[in-house]
């Protein structure tokens, strides 16, 4: 591959790098050697992947053809990538998928505190569960043991569609949802049906890894939105990524930074879609962390012609259930129910029953009064022990949402803190983990959901001694 040299400073942008301001002090080349670099860093570009053509690559990235040519030369002497003759450019370094470290400790016991994939499972109610589910098995057969449905058990479409209405809003007919049985999923079946491959996909930067990998496994590139109060910065993505055809966001709860997008910001995202005919994938995460009586609604029910509303059942009630779900646009049923067929990937349909026999007999409203009560306390415990244990160590961040708490460092890296804390037997999580560009901010991620503020207030007492914290 013949290079072009790095130059000097041009007035080509490579989408996505600028600061806030639009501005950046680093040349075209390096702008974009980074990005690219932070894309096999993360996994999203992985071991082996093969690179786009470089024509279309430099125009996805917004840079001349030359430029790009120059940056690939320079990584694969680098060892980043490597040319192979008639083929095309791969992916040579080894990166960790995004999310593997996070998957790969999700089989830890729900007894580890901090750790961010437990769940409140000690306040589900299992006897009532047990009870529905040995009442629907003494009878079970025929049709309930096949694979069911494509778009799901009709009876928990039913109770979803009158769920979400009454709980978040959102007015829909059974025939529009889409039985799953995760997020990811949903997502995938999503990218799938609308067949946007060869683009970038907006998500937010720091953001949940799923999405980010779902992107890349139906030709899709991430491209890193920032989050700021009011949630993801539209302005920013029209600017850096305006040609994008899709948007993945956490609106209810943003998953780190667990803020609630402003309306202002939803207006903004809508408009974004409809004049550029792009697509919202609107991810309801951990809604029933918040107030969310007084959420605003979701952008799924200001204007389901644009998006595409995803959720799950499995950080609700247990992560085994493996249920989860979409609302899909009218305008695209079809499409949906075409590729939903071929995949191989249905929800257990004696779980469906059971679920929908579970939410018919209002035992999910019973235990989202449960969750509503127990996290605002486990929330409080955990600030409260931060502040008396080791005000010198952490600033936790006021929130009134999620199943986690971000906190900023005073004295530690990321790093440094994130293995003090796994050598005594605490699991945190750092902010880099969910970013594409790292950055310095120094923060750490508490979960909270799966503990009672006794084992809350043990475990920060372990930090203390472990970074040797000095309490009030």
């Amino acid at each position: 591959m013949a290079g072009a040299g790095q130059g000097g400073r041009s007035t080509e942008h490579a989408n996505g790098m600028p600061d806030a301001a639009g501005k950046s002090e680093l040349t075209v080349h390096e702008r974009v050697y980074r990005q690219v670099r932070s894309l096999i860093l993360s996994g999203a570009l992985p071991n082996g992947a093969k690179l786009p053509p470089s024509r279309t690559f430099a125009g996805q990235l917004g840079v001349s053809r030359n430029t790009l040519l120059a940056v690939l030369d320079r990584m694969i002497a680098d060892g980043w990538l490597k040319a192979r003759r008639g083929s095309g450019v791969y992916v040579t370094y080894v990166s960790p998928r995004p999310g593997s470290a996070f998957v790969a400790r999700s089989v830890r016991p729900p007894s580890v505190p901090f750790f961010m994939g437990a769940r409140a499972t000690d306040l589900f109610p299992a006897q009532i569960w047990n009870k529905l589910q040995s009442r629907r098995w003494a009878g079970m057969s025929g049709p309930e043991l096949e694979m069911g449905e494509a778009q799901g058990w009709p009876a928990l479409c039913e109770a979803i569609a009158a769920h979400v209405s009454l709980s978040r809003g959102l007015h829909c007919s059974p025939q529009e949802v889409v039985v799953t049985t995760s997020v990811p999923a949903a997502i995938d079946l999503t990218l799938r049906a609308l067949g946007i491959a060869g683009g970038h996909g907006w998500v937010e930067e720091p953001g949940y890894h799923a999405p980010k990998q779902s992107l890349v496994n139906c030709g899709v590139i991430p491209a890193p939105i920032p989050v700021d109060d009011s949630g993801i910065d539209v302005v920013y993505g029209q600017r850096a990524f305006g040609n994008a055809k899709l948007a993945v966001v956490t609106s209810a709860c943003q998953f780190p930074s667990c803020v609630t997008m402003s309306e202002e910001r939803r207006g903004k995202l809508l408009a974004w879609a409809r004049e550029n005919d792009a697509w919202i994938i609107e991810d309801d995460y951990d809604w029933q962390s918040t107030n969310y009586r007084e959420l605003p609604p979701p952008i799924s029910a200001i204007d389901n012609s644009r998006t595409i509303y995803v959720n799950s059942f499995n950080p609700i009630l247990f992560p085994a259930l493996r249920i989860a779900y979409i609302i899909c646009p009218p305008s695209l049923l079809e499409r949906f129910a075409a590729v939903r067929i071929g995949l191989d990937e249905y929800a257990n349909v004696p779980n469906q029953i059971v679920l929908a026999d579970f939410m018919n007999s209002g035992h999910l409203d019973d235990h989202l009064r449960r969750l509503a009560s127990a996290y605002p306390e486990r929330r409080t415990a955990l600030v409260d022990a931060m502040e008396r244990e080791i005000p010198d160590i952490v600033v936790p961040h006021k929130q009134t949402a999620g199943t986690h708490v971000v906190v900023t460092l005073l004295r530690h890296s990321e790093d440094e803190f994130v293995a003090l804390s796994r050598e005594n037997g605490i699991v945190v999580e750092g902010m880099n983990v969910f970013r594409l560009n790292k950055s310095d901010t120094a923060q750490v991620l508490f979960g909270f959901a799966a503990f009672n503020p006794t084992a809350i207030r043990s475990a920060v007492k372990a930090i203390r001694r472990a970074t040797g914290g000095g309490g009030l």
